[in-house]
This record gives structure tokens, C-alpha cells and sequence, in this order.
């Protein structure tokens, strides 16, 4: 990513009508897309434009769960990612109305979604990018090996860039 137009493009956010800072994450997250779609200083300075919205989803189960410290059991994870497939979701929703295109990304649930629900296997809004079947207890042991991260962040890049 090219952050030499990164003054540029901070100048463009602070001189909307509106106190600096006022808009908190939502400024941040401008200027994240600003620098990620500007190849020159022209387009630094341009207005942002979304050409292709997309809601990712990555569904995943941590091994710490296992210590009981988590808000839902592992297994709500399927069935949250069974939901989000079938479209019942508050996010689902949100993405109909707004027109955002929403794929959900299995990278390691602790068994598939189609070990719950089997037609979801092929389902179009589903990309299956497994590093294993959840992490392991960090709390016991690393819960993943280095390759995995490695792994794990270049699937996730793949995926964001695929959607650009």
C-alpha cells in the first residue's frame, strides 16, 4: 500500500464540515480505504468510492472455549454461520438493504458447516479456507503454529483483494 498521499488524503477528511475527530472510527476507516484505492496523488485527493461493497465474514473456533470462558459455546458458531447461509441474520439484513454483496468464510470452525447442514457445502456465499478444525488452548499450548498464521493471513488478503 502506497502511504505517500497519506497527508493528502488526511487533509481532504479534516476539511469536511465537521469538528477533526468528530466522526472517530468512521474517519479512520475513510482513510484506510482512501490510501488502499489510491495509485496516485490525484486519486489520493479524489472522493472514495465503494465500487463493489462487500460484508466478509470469518467464522472460526478458538480452543480456549473449551475453558468455559466464552460468551457461547463452540457450537453456536455453526449454527450462526448456518444462519448467516440461509439468510436469517440481522447482517444479512442489514446487506440486502444496502446492496452489499456478503460471503462468509469458514477458516476453521471445529467441524464444517456442511457436517450440520450438508447442501450448505456448496453453497455460493460460502468460501472455505480451513486451517484446521478450531485453534488449540492457548491457555495449554500456542493455538496455532506460525505456519498457520502465515496461512491463515495470506487466505484472509486473498479473500479482501478478491473483493476489490
Amino acid at each position: 500500500m502506497d502511504c505517500s498521499f497519506s497527508a493528502e488524503i488526511q487533509t481532504r477528511i479534516d476539511n469536511k464540515t465537521k469538528p477533526l475527530g468528530a466522526l472517530g472510527l468512521l474517519e479512520k476507516v475513510a482513510f484506510q480505504l482512501a490510501l488502499i484505492q489510491s495509485q496516485d496523488q490525484a486519486q489520493a485527493v479524489e472522493e472514495i468510492v465503494i465500487r463493489k461493497p462487500t460484508m466478509l465474514v470469518f467464522a472460526g473456533d478458538h480452543g480456549v472455549a473449551k475453558e468455559g470462558i466464552s460468551i457461547a459455546p463452540s457450537e453456536v458458531t455453526q449454527q450462526m454461520v448456518a444462519n448467516f447461509l440461509a439468510g436469517g441474520a440481522a447482517i444479512n439484513c442489514f446487506c440486502d438493504v444496502n446492496q452489499i454483496e456478503f460471503k462468509v468464510i469458514d477458516c476453521g470452525m471445529l467441524a464444517p458447516i456442511e457436517a450440520m447442514v450438508p447442501e450448505f457445502k456448496s453453497h455460493p456465499n460460502l468460501i472455505e479456507q480451513r486451517l484446521g478444525n478450531g485453534t488449540a488452548n492457548f491457555s495449554k499450548q500456542a493455538a496455532m503454529s506460525s505456519e498457520q498464521v502465515a496461512l491463515g493471513l495470506e487466505y484472509g488478503a486473498r479473500v479482501a483483494q478478491s473483493t476489490i
